[in-house]
C-alpha cells in the first residue's frame, strides 16, 4: 500500500470551505464534514503506517509464532522503519488536530474552518479601500497601521491558535466580523467625506434650554471638599482678598524664576 497522498488531496478538495453567504445550518454541516474528513485521513494514515514495516523490511516477514527474527540487525531495521512511520503519522496528525475547532463559545458566532484565508482576504481589501482616503488623515493612518500588522501575523502563522495568541484581540471569528465592519465603515467615511470641510465653514450652535430627563446621566465633575469650597466661596465674596492672593502668587513665581536663573552656570565669554 503506497502513501495515500492523493486520497488526502481529494478529500480536502471535496470540502466546501467557509462562505459568508451560508446559513448557520449549512456552516454547521460543512464543519461536520471537515471533522469527518480529518477522521478519515487519520484512519488512512494509520493503515499506511502499519504496512510500512512490511514494505521497508529487507525480507518478507513470517508472522508465525514459531519463526522469530534471527539477527539483531534485521530487528533494528524493522524498529527504525516503524519509528519513522510513527513520526510521519504524528507530523501529519498534529496540524490536523491543532486546527480543529469545535465551537467559539459565543452564541451566534459560528466556527470558520478557513479563518486565516478569510482574514488575509479581508485585510488585503481593507488596505486597498483605505487608499481612497487622503494620506494625511489620522483615520487612514490608524487603519493602515493595525491592518498591516494583523495581515503580517496571518501571513506568518498558519495555525489559528498562534494567530489569536500573537494578536491578542479575540478569536479569529471575532476578527473576521471586525474586519467586515471596518470595510463597511470605510465605505461610509468615503461617502460622508468628513475631511472635506472648508476652512471658512461655520458650525451652527443649537441651544436647547429644555430640562434634562432624570434617566439621562449627567457627566459633571464631583464637588470639591467642603472646607476647600467654603474657603473658595469666602475669597470670591471679598475681591480685595483675591487681589492679595494673586499678588502673592505672582511674587512666588518671580522668586522661583530668579532662583532658577541664579543656579545656572555663568556662560563663558
Amino acid at each position: 500500500m503506497s502513501c495515500p497522498v492523493s486520497v488526502f488531496v481529494s478529500v480536502f478538495h471535496s470540502l466546501r470551505l467557509y462562505d459568508p453567504n451560508k446559513t448557520k445550518s449549512e456552516t454547521l454541516r460543512t464543519h461536520e464534514k471537515g471533522v469527518g474528513a480529518n477522521n478519515k485521513i487519520l484512519h488512512l494514515l494509520n493503515q499506511w503506517v502499519k504496512t510500512q514495516t512490511i514494505i521497508h523490511s529487507p525480507k518478507p516477514l513470517n508472522l508465525h509464532k514459531e519463526h522469530s527474527i534471527s539477527t539483531p540487525t534485521e530487528k533494528e531495521r524493522i524498529t527504525k522503519n516503524s519509528t519513522r512511520s510513527k513520526m510521519f503519522l504524528r507530523a501529519m496528525a498534529r496540524p490536523l488536530m491543532a486546527r480543529l475547532k469545535t465551537t467559539t463559545g459565543i452564541v451566534g458566532l459560528d466556527v470558520v474552518p478557513n479563518a486565516r484565508e478569510v482574514l488575509i482576504n479581508l485585510y488585503s481589501k481593507t488596505l486597498n479601500e483605505i487608499k481612497k482616503v487622503p494620506e494625511d488623515e489620522g483615520y487612514r493612518k490608524a487603519v493602515e497601521s493595525f491592518t498591516s500588522h494583523r495581515l503580517k501575523v496571518c501571513q506568518e502563522e498558519e495555525d489559528w491558535e498562534k494567530i489569536e495568541n500573537r494578536l491578542g484581540c479575540g478569536q479569529v471569528e471575532e476578527l473576521i466580523e471586525e474586519a467586515q465592519d471596518e470595510l463597511k465603515l470605510i465605505g461610509y467615511m468615503i461617502e460622508w467625506d468628513p475631511w472635506g470641510i472648508p476652512d471658512d465653514h461655520e458650525i451652527e450652535m443649537v441651544e436647547n434650554d429644555a430640562p434634562i430627563p432624570k434617566h439621562v446621566p449627567q457627566h459633571r465633575p464631583p464637588r470639591l471638599p467642603k472646607e476647600f469650597q467654603d474657603t473658595l466661596d469666602a475669597l470670591m465674596a471679598d475681591p480685595s482678598k483675591m487681589e492679595k492672593i494673586e499678588e502673592l502668587v505672582a511674587k512666588t513665581r518671580k522668586d522661583g524664576a530668579a532662583a532658577g536663573n541664579s543656579n545656572e552656570e555663568p556662560k563663558k565669554p
